[in-house]
């Protein structure tokens, strides 16, 4: 139900721009995907990880490939009222396209679907204290009229 919601809202994001778009679904080039972007959507099996101020609820600024093909990524989080910012460098794995951080537990990340110009969806599966949380994240590019739009994170 959750990927449904998430799906429901890209296309209310994307719907505007209408016309061809290339969608790509594997074999992603990061290095396309670097750029400045904004959160629109989070979805979560576990919902309480993603309400105000928890530890999923984040705001993506940039993406970033790096030369040793790992990827920095600066984001925002809440943080007891405060908005603390954050940088990542996410490791490949052997597996193509996934990436790997230690942050708040151990992070498997994978693009889904992009179209690079526009939008990003992202599976992030968390593993902390035995257990597994996936998490769905929807970026849409700064450079899109929408994006041109999105309000910063609070207390920014």
């Amino acid at each position: 139900m959750k990927l449904l919601l998430l799906c429901l809202g890209l296309t209310l994001v994307c719907a505007q721009e209408g016309g061809n778009h290339e969608v790509v679904t594997s074999n992603f080039d990061m290095s396309k995907a670097s750029g400045e972007w904004y959160t629109v959507m989070v979805a979560s099996d576990v919902r309480e990880r993603i309400e105000e101020n928890c530890n999923l609820r984040i705001y993506v600024e940039y993406i970033k490939e790096l030369v040793s093909s790992s990827l920095l990524f600066k984001h925002y989080k809440g943080d007891n009222g405060e908005c603390t910012k954050i940088y990542l460098i996410a490791n490949p794995t052997e597996e193509k396209g996934v990436y790997s951080v230690a942050c708040d537990g151990y992070n498997l990340f994978h693009i889904v679907e992009a179209v690079y110009s526009e939008y990003l969806v992202l599976c992030v599966l968390i593993f902390k204290n035995d257990k597994e949380t996936q998490s769905w994240s929807c970026l849409i590019a700064a450079s899109t009229s929408e994006g041109a739009m999105m309000p910063r994170p609070p207390g920014r």
